[in-house]
């Protein structure tokens, strides 16, 4: 073993490891531990601002439920709306439908109606001439003596008068 005190001495053995030990201490105290507490501190940031992600994404999440929600509730009303506008739209359809035909009934019994007294009033018209035809045929008749022939002459005549 002399050996190998002879490449080592033993002195400076002993203050390398004391000075490697005091590099320990002075590294722990005024290295490790800030390093250590930056770490700490820079992990409790990452943590806290994935939390604040996490709150922020959840809070999207919700509002876009929320909104998806208020959308489709939106298209449901609308659709809603839709409906009983064009259910209204064929409930005023019928009942337009309903007053021309009842206006046109009125206008066909107003047509028959004037129809009847304009044939009634012709009638009457012609009734009258009629009448008066015949009162003219008999005064004729009545001044002079009738023969067959002017009998028959008498009768197209009015009969030509009639027409």
């Amino acid at each position: 073993m002399s050996g190998l005190f002879e490449i080592v001495n033993p002195l400076s053995l002993f203050l390398h490891l004391v000075n490697l030990i005091i590099l320990y201490i002075v590294f722990k105290f005024f290295l490790y531990k800030p390093l250590s507490k930056f770490m700490r501190a820079r992990q409790e940031r990452f943590e806290q601002e994935r939390q604040a992600i996490d709150a922020d994404r959840a809070e999207v999440d919700a509002i876009k439920a929320k909104s998806d929600d208020i959308v489709r509730q939106a298209r449901l009303d609308a659709e809603g709306q839709v409906a009983q506008i064009m259910a209204q739209a064929d409930k005023d359809a019928q009942s337009i439908r309903e007053e021309a035909s009842r206006q046109a009934e009125v206008i066909i019994e107003t047509a028959k109606q004037s129809a009847k007294e304009e044939k009634r009033r012709l009638m009457d018209s012609m009734h009258d001439q009629v009448m008066e035809l015949s009162v003219a045929l008999a005064s004729r008749i009545l001044e002079r003596e009738i023969k067959p022939e002017d009998h028959q002459k008498l009768m197209e005549e009015f009969l030509s008068e009639v027409k």
